[in-house]
């Protein structure tokens, strides 16, 4: 591999970082199944248009990557040099991997120390790198949905939540996460973890209720940070309001046959 220039975070860093695949695809979901259609008919153009990106099928994630990775295999990896002080002090997982105890790479010639990560988004690493070095210039005040996802994920993996709960409000107030489409896409999926990392109660309330209102099954995490348990709660919620639904129905039913007002005794349209 040719060693690409280092993106030089902190000039007087003693940490280099060297991100692999950085361009690797993002929430492909890749391991989950496609919802069942027993019903087509009944499905809105509009909920299979929003429906159908949410799992990418796999051979537009898995053979095409791989086959971009081994046609430019040298582009997609990145190199950071951080300051460790400022990386232990900001982050729960840097705390620990920057510990005398913990096994890491032996360091490149510069460093004390030589981290490695892989699959995250370059960009979005970076824009994590800049904040826990304080470099408040370089931070962008208005990200799209999917860049601040991208972001949220960092955030979970590297424990550095208090760090961004400015930066979160920051990005929120300047977006339209707080308006939660009455549909299931991969946006929703996005609204979900970005409430959920940040604990934002009231998206976090908004985007489950619609979430179990158009969702067909199960709900699909797409290896984002979306607990199990959000997943089996918004489930069985689902599930409670049909048979609700069903049962009002069969009420309804039962109510207007007692009145005599069965559908069999509705008079027959005309020919």
């Amino acid at each position: 591999m040719a060693i690409s220039a280092v993106n030089e975070v902190h000039p007087d860093g003693d940490t280099l970082f060297i991100l692999r695949h950085s361009d690797a695809p993002f929430a492909t979901g890749e391991f989950e199944e496609r919802w069942s259609n027993a019903l087509p008919g009944y499905q809105t153009e509009a909920s299979k248009r929003n429906e159908d990106p949410v799992v990418t099928r796999r051979h537009e994630t898995v053979e095409e990557y791989s086959s971009l990775v081994q046609a430019n295999s040298q582009s997609s990896h990145l190199r950071f040099r951080l300051s460790s002080a400022l990386l232990i002090d900001t982050s729960s997982y840097f705390k620990k991997s920057l510990s005398e105890k913990w096994n890491t790479p032996d360091p490149e010639s510069g460093y004390k120390w030589t981290l490695e990560g892989k699959d995250w988004d370059g960009e979005a690493f970076l824009l994590l790198m800049n904040i826990l070095h304080n470099k408040v210039r370089a931070v962008p005040r208005d990200i799209g949905p999917e860049m601040f996802a991208k972001v949220a994920v960092l955030v979970d993996y590297y424990g550095c939540h208090e760090v961004f709960e400015l930066w979160a409000d920051v990005w929120i107030s300047s977006s339209d996460i707080e308006s939660v489409k009455p549909c299931y896409s991969r946006q929703l999926l996005f609204q979900l973890t970005i409430s959920w990392v940040f604990r934002k109660r009231k998206i976090f309330r908004h985007v489950t209720d619609v979430a179990v209102r158009t969702s067909r099954g199960p709900i699909h995490t797409l290896g984002l940070p979306i607990p199990n348990a959000v997943v089996d709660a918004i489930e069985r919620e689902r599930i409670v309001s049909i048979r609700i639904l069903i049962q009002g129905i069969k009420k309804y039913w039962e109510e207007l046959n007692c009145h005599g007002v069965g559908f069999s005794d509705r008079p027959k349209a005309p020919a």
